[in-house]
């Protein structure tokens, strides 16, 4: 059973590690199950796959989104919103962060550590074990050590997101899944869930006993965007529950 009551919930990673499509996913979930959510954004390194790109639609669903002001929107300097600060210390929301990749963007986190520490929270690692630097336990555990100490907070878990995008299939996912779990033995950490496609969930119940979080693809890339995607060149989906 994935635990989503906790006030605060954390999603790092390396760049292409997934995390901003599981946070999107994450807070739109808790949309449907909460009255307050917030969905801050604080990926400063990536201009071009951040959840800010999808302000309107999350809006409409009643996700307030919390990023660099509009004039720069588009750009990757480290602007953060003062309205941060006041979610975190707001035990009424339920706040999804997104945090930019490897532990340069965890320094924009850690700014806030005194009071995430204070809050009950998930600090979720994400992992896609085919991606540069995350393809054994031990280059895993490394970044983990050095996102952890750039935000001065501790990972509470590995967030599994094994994938090779389009080309994903059930035998990709099993052999991803498995250089995870490793790395969660080296660190000592639980696997918090295994991240994948919805049309994929039906393909891991034979060899993991870690709760699926079946995923709805929100960000297109840019060559993908023009056909049927929203203003923002984005393709929104409809979530079932």
């Amino acid at each position: 059973m994935i635990d989503i009551a906790k006030h605060l919930n954390i999603f790092v990673g390396p760049s292409g590690s997934g995390k901003t499509e599981i946070a999107l996913n994450w807070a739109w979930q808790l949309a449907d199950k909460f009255s307050v959510v917030a969905l801050v954004d604080l990926d400063i390194l990536n201009p071009y796959f951040t959840s800010r790109q999808l302000g309107q639609p999350l809006e409409n669903k009643g996700i307030e989104v919390v990023a660099a002001p509009r004039e720069w929107a588009n750009t990757d300097l480290p602007v953060i919103s003062p309205r941060v600060k006041g979610l975190l210390q707001d035990p009424g929301y339920r706040v999804v962060c997104d945090v930019g990749g490897d532990d340069l963007g965890a320094v924009a986190l850690g700014q806030f550590a005194a009071e995430i520490k204070t809050r009950e929270h998930h600090l979720f690692f994400v992992v896609n074990p085919f991606r540069p630097l995350t393809g054994v336990a031990g280059g895993i555990a490394t970044l983990v050590k050095e996102i952890e100490a750039a935000a001065g907070l501790k990972v509470t878990a590995l967030v599994s997101n094994p994938n090779l995008g389009e080309e994903t299939r059930g035998t990709v996912i099993k052999e991803g899944h498995r250089i995870v779990q490793e790395a969660a033995s080296v660190l000592k950490l639980p696997i918090a869930f295994l991240a994948l496609r919805s049309d994929l969930a039906g393909e891991v119940g034979a060899f993991s006993s870690v709760p699926p979080f079946p995923l709805e693809i929100f960000i297109k890339k840019p060559w993908e965007r023009g056909l049927n995607l929203s203003p923002a060149g984005m393709y929104l989906p409809t979530l079932n529950h």
